[in-house]
């Protein structure tokens, strides 16, 4: 059975018995994971889902929502007053879709010839990389309906990742091509003013990686500048930082492959790997700690602090939602680790 809480605008649903069962047979290979004030939004294989982790004791069952969300999504991103999520159906169409923060559609829109694979969101400006290489920029009305205002150079092959700088005005992608493309999308010139060459388009290349790029991320410089630097991801284990006029800043290679997920955490980089483990890169001194047991590959990866200030990284996989604590190392040469419930992941997300 399942019981029906009203919540204010919210309805969650209290999942019990068989129904908790076959709850947790829809959410599996989950995609993508949002982190909220109480728990999380996800994006698994049978359909889009709040969900609050149980607060009496471990093994309580969780309370979770199914959001009414028409066709499949892969990956999702918060917007002002709700989320914009992302899918379609591959080979045929992808779909962008904006949901209020009470779960209620408020519009959906078809783009491109293939499935969204990742989403952006800067403020009122979106931006999406889709499985047939083109990369698109949108923006959202104040009621949150979305519209694409225009295709950017993408990606042979497919595009994997995007993400937004802190100001909005940079882009930068990711893609099968191993490429790492930065975009002014204000128009300006971006690249080296004094390289003649790249000051003159609006798209930087950046083609250090050697294989698929599958994530992307911006982050604070070392210096404690405002410049940001790029951090980029590939299939075969390497990670790469580049100043955003395109130099190569600092290379990691021979790392756990398949990073997609990819946080800036105290000033160090934190990845998501293929093989199910969390990597945290040390900036200065290039220090590699490893966190937790190998098993599902993660898929995605945001960085939250709980009540108690607790950091954890929450993590999309096969299995699941998967969240590790975070620790600082104890000293430089002694990495510390630690997981949920002295080593163990959370019951309640553990499949």
């Amino acid at each position: 059975m399942s019981t029906l809480f009203s919540l204010g605008a919210m309805v969650l649903t209290v999942c019990m018995s068989s129904a908790l069962a076959q709850v947790d047979a829809a959410r599996t290979r989950v995609t993508c994971v949002l982190a909220e004030p109480h728990g999380w939004i996800e994006c698994a294989a049978g359909g889009v889902f709040r969900v609050q982790p149980a607060s009496d004791g471990p093994d309580g069952d969780p309370h979770c929502e199914r959001i009414a969300i028409d066709g499949r999504m892969f990956v999702g991103a918060r917007r002002a007053a709700g989320y914009l999520f992302g899918g379609g159906l591959p080979g045929k169409r992808g779909r962008v879709v904006s949901v209020d923060r009470a779960g209620r559609t408020v519009a959906s829109i078809d783009i491109a010839r293939d499935v969204v694979l990742a989403i952006a969101v800067h403020a009122t400006t979106f931006a999406i990389a889709c499985a047939d290489g083109s990369v698109h920029v949108g923006s959202i009305d104040a009621s949150g309906v979305p519209r694409i205002d225009r295709e950017l150079a993408g990606h042979r092959g497919g595009a994997y990742a995007v993400a937004f700088d802190a100001s909005g005005s940079t882009l930068v992608s990711g893609g099968k091509d191993g490429l790492v493309r930065v975009y002014d999308i204000t128009g300006l010139h971006v690249g080296d003013p004094s390289d003649t060459r790249s000051s003159r388009v609006r798209c930087l290349e950046l083609d250090s990686h050697t294989s698929p790029v599958l994530q992307v991320s911006f982050l604070p410089a070392l210096d404690g500048t405002r410049t940001t630097e790029i951090a980029s991801s590939s299939q075969d284990g390497a990670v790469r930082v580049h100043s955003k006029t395109g130099r190569l800043l600092r290379s990691w290679l021979g790392l756990a492959r398949d990073v997609r997920g990819l946080a800036s955490w105290r000033g160090d980089l934190v990845l998501a790997a293929g093989d199910g483990r969390i990597t945290v890169l040390d900036r200065d001194s290039e220090q590699v700690r490893t966190l937790g047991q190998p098993g599902a590959a993660l898929l995605s990866l945001t960085i939250v602090v709980g009540a108690d200030g607790t950091e954890r990284a929450l993590c999309a996989s096969r299995a699941g939602v998967r969240r590790f604590v975070l620790a600082p190392s104890e000293s430089n040469d002694t990495p510390r680790q630690k997981r949920e419930d002295s080593g163990r992941e959370s019951p309640e997300t553990r499949r």
